[in-house]
């Protein structure tokens, strides 16, 4: 991992995360409960690119304003202009949350608070209350109204505080530091979800409690900087060990008697740990087996430009099958209506909305070389 180039095959990996979300929330009945782990994905995959945007900006004089700057104009536009349509639509809806609901999402709060409650936490360590061995049984996603569009905005606020914390790690620590900083969620993060947890799986959407999901990724390319030669066959191998365990824990909570297997307290302590780690070695896997002919799928130009786009349209997903939710018909059909308009509705974002802001991503290296050159003018006229 020397001088980044791009990896076809995660935009691949992309899509498959969105359309696994999408199913997820479009499909409820057809028992696609293990979809949802779309957003795991996601999350070990920013991990993963992030940390390596950041370990190559250690060297760069600027790193804070580079990698701020592209961040902000990459999630900021489409964060806020689909938020712009969520209000609108709520609003003619009558139906449009609470102002301390909105505040939360504008400023990216929800994701601090989400999981965490010490009081629970005291409780716990003190012997006051056990650990909550209740579950319930999946019922898939339903929407009520063109609020719940904020549903998907909970992983984006966990994202953008990893984005904000991680930076200065890893720009300013060693790389003994960064290391630990990168291991030590994937020790106290399950203990955290344990402690946290209760049948209805808040702890899912925090950001203290998912942050290991993330940083399985930093790892990753923690690793890889580190031993860029590193065997081919390591983390192929370890996929079909690490998926057993992920089988056999589902199993063991119910995943095939319908329960919700979020519900249920070992999962919440190892789940999202095995997950992560079974993602972390699929995008390892990759990367070294990068242009193989066995990811050519992942590499076709039409999913590869969906993983391109596949931001906005999970921003944007929820409220165009709310919007089609009205249609009569079969839900089968309703469900892959929604993902072609919501293809469609990125697709237009993205040419018409994202790229031309995009093309302002090198601006502040522009102004301050602009800058200099009226110096060093001025300074010659003196």
């Amino acid at each position: 991992m020397g001088a980044r180039t791009r990896i076809l095959e995660l935009d691949g990996l992309r899509t498959l995360a969105v359309f696994a979300v999408m199913m997820h929330h479009f499909f409820p009945r057809f028992h696609t409960q293990l979809a949802w782990a779309g957003v795991d994905l996601f999350f070990v995959l920013s991990g993963f690119l992030i940390t390596g945007v950041l370990l190559d900006l250690r060297s760069d004089p600027t790193p804070y304003t580079k990698f701020y700057w592209r961040r902000a104009i990459r999630i900021f536009p489409p964060y806020y202009a689909v938020l712009a349509i969520i209000a609108v639509l709520a609003f003619v809806q009558h139906n449009a949350g609470t102002r301390s609901g909105w505040l939360a999402v504008l400023f990216f709060l929800p994701a601090i608070r989400n999981g965490i409650s010490i009081r629970l936490f005291l409780q716990r360590l003190t012997g006051h209350a056990g650990l909550d061995s209740s579950y319930r049984m999946y019922s898939g996603s339903s929407f009520s109204g063109y609020i719940d569009g904020l549903v998907p905005y909970w992983s984006l606020e966990v994202e953008e505080l990893f984005y904000l914390l991680w930076a200065p790690v890893v720009l300013k620590c060693s790389r003994r530091a960064i290391t630990v900083f990168a291991v030590a969620p994937l020790i106290v993060c399950p203990i955290l979800r344990g402690l946290a947890h209760t049948v209805h799986f808040w702890e899912f959407y925090g950001f203290l409690t998912r942050l290991d999901t993330l940083a399985v990724g930093g790892c990753l390319a923690l690793l890889l900087k580190a031993r860029p030669r590193l065997p081919r066959w390591i983390p192929l191998a370890a996929i079909p060990p690490v998926l057993a365990a992920l089988g056999w824990l589902c199993a063991v909570c119910g995943l095939f008697r319908g329960v919700e297997i979020r519900s249920t307290e070992m999962f919440s302590i190892l789940g999202y740990s095995f997950l992560a780690l079974l993602f972390g070695c699929v995008i390892a896997t990759c990367v070294l087996w990068e242009s193989h002919p066995a990811l050519a799928l992942l590499r076709l130009r039409p999913v590869v430009y969906i993983g391109t786009i596949s931001y906005t349209m999970y921003l944007i997903h929820v409220e165009i099958f709310l919007l089609l939710s009205r249609l009569s018909g079969v839900q089968v059909l309703r469900g892959m209506a929604a993902m072609s308009v919501t293809v469609a509705v990125a697709a237009l974002s993205w040419k018409y909305f994202e790229t031309p802001i995009l093309r302002l991503r090198n601006w502040p290296e522009r102004w301050r070389r602009s800058a200099g050159t009226s110096v060093t003018a001025n300074a010659g006229c003196d």
